[in-house]
């Protein structure tokens, strides 16, 4: 039983795909073939016992008909779910209800890394001066994909570090090589956000 996380993950989003824009640059031709994608990377790792946060941007447009197709696909995912709320998530729609342990916009919980209690915040949204963040807790977020807008938020966070800021900081947007449509656990995600980190600067 364990904790994972992922975000953005943009179900039912054409234009995540190669049908549309592909913003993401995502490896998957269609809607169809990116379900069945992270369908099968998520239940590879995933145990029915283990809760997973979704940090926002679950669904795209869910009054466009595919409310069904939705609940279907949510209920053939492992773990117990979890949604952090994202700018795209409408909760007036009960799938919601249906298919989440909770929904809410923020949520702060405790992990044990190396043998040490570490709080975690969880949040859809970037923010460098969040609750507890001099104190060893951690941030992981998601909403700014692979966009300059995510280079910046690395950017500020290694400036405030260089300043002293202990901070921790994690985009665990679906599409980053260390998640890979995949929910991760919290020391799978520092690992994986290290090496990709050292790939960077080669």
């Amino acid at each position: 039983m364990a904790n994972r996380y992922i975000s953005d993950l943009h179900f039912f989003h054409k234009n995540v795909t190669a049908m549309g824009s592909n913003f993401d640059n995502r490896p998957f031709q269609d809607i169809e073939e990116m379900h069945e994608g992270i369908r099968k990377r998520w239940n590879q790792e995933v145990a029915p016992k283990d809760d997973v946060y979704v940090l926002g941007d679950l669904i795209w447009n869910l009054r466009n008909g595919n409310r069904e197709a939705a609940k279907e696909l949510l209920d053939s995912l492992n773990g117990k779910l979890h949604l952090i709320l994202g700018n795209h998530d409408r909760t007036a729609d009960p799938l919601f209800d249906e298919c989440f342990e909770e929904v809410t916009p923020y949520k702060r919980l405790t992990e044990l890394l190396d043998e040490q209690k570490r709080t975690v915040i969880l949040s859809h949204y970037y923010m460098p001066f969040y609750e507890h963040h001099m104190h060893g807790a951690i941030l992981l977020h998601g909403h700014s994909h692979r966009s300059q807008e995510a280079d910046l938020e690395r950017k500020i966070t290694a400036e405030l570090q260089a300043k002293g800021m202990a901070l921790q900081i994690y985009n665990v947007g679906c599409m980053y090589p260390y998640i890979d449509y995949t929910p991760r656990t919290l020391q799978q995600i520092m690992d994986g956000y290290e090496r990709w980190q050292k790939e960077c600067v080669k």
